[in-house]
């Protein structure tokens, strides 16, 4: 096993290869290390927590994962705001097809996102593979660099702050059925944001919601702020 901090901070690590023996990556293994590509070996089956926070070479990441992965913190991608591609041959998580996003086979829940991708706007597919895209899981988003982003109709759930970040500006749903929010507990104005509800909210209200106009009642009859289109 590779240890928890095994590698942190090690400013002059660029290139690695993971052996072929190693069965688990524990938390913050590489954290803040700049390399550009990792090979994650078929024989790996869990990552922890933060394992590749602040990673990323001057260009980029590039991740590649094996397919014996079944335990992933999901906090081990999302925070590397470095990330440029994501690959995977694991049967339990998968990516789309523009290799922008890993999704949770169990659940359809979108783990990932690319956030260091040139891309100013994003929709996110229903789907990939035959697997409903169904959650948007937690902070997903809150590194990408998108100004819109638009979800699609097979979205019942939204983690907590997946879309908090400086540059979104805009967020479509297509979907007619408000989704359920993450939230932690808190008070109404806790982190400077207006809440839905208790806690931080999975979108700020510095960002104006669009939703299909048939839809608008149903979303503000559960205090949603949003905007017919």
């Amino acid at each position: 096993s590779i240890p928890d901090y095994a590698f942190s901070d090690c400013s002059t690590l660029e290139t690695i290869v993971i052996p072929s023996t190693v069965l688990s990556i524990g938390k913050y293994a590489f954290k803040n290390t700049p390399l550009s590509r990792i090979i994650i070996p078929d024989s790996v089956k869990s990552i922890g927590a933060n394992a590749f926070l602040g990673c990323g070479g001057t260009s980029g990441l590039d991740l590649h994962i094996g397919k014996g992965l079944s335990a992933l913190e999901p906090s081990a991608i999302y925070s590397c705001s470095a990330l440029s591609t994501i690959q995977s041959t694991s049967p339990h998580f998968i990516t789309t097809e523009d290799r922008h996003c890993l999704v949770r086979v169990s659940d359809g829940t979108l783990l990932a996102y690319t956030s260091n991708a040139a891309d100013e706007i994003y929709e996110i597919p229903s789907s990939t593979n035959g697997i409903n895209i169904t959650k948007i899981g937690q902070y997903v988003f809150s590194n990408a660099r998108l100004h819109t982003i638009t979800l699609p109709e097979t979205i019942t759930q939204l983690g907590l702050r997946c879309m908090t970040n400086a540059y979104l500006k805009k967020v479509y749903l297509k979907g007619s059925v408000p989704p359920s929010l993450e939230f932690t507990s808190g008070s109404i104005t806790e982190g400077g944001f207006s809440m839905i509800g208790n806690g931080h909210p999975p979108i700020p209200d510095s960002v104006t919601i669009y939703v299909p106009s048939s839809s608008v009642t149903d979303y503000e009859n559960l205090a949603w702020r949003v905007t017919g289109y």
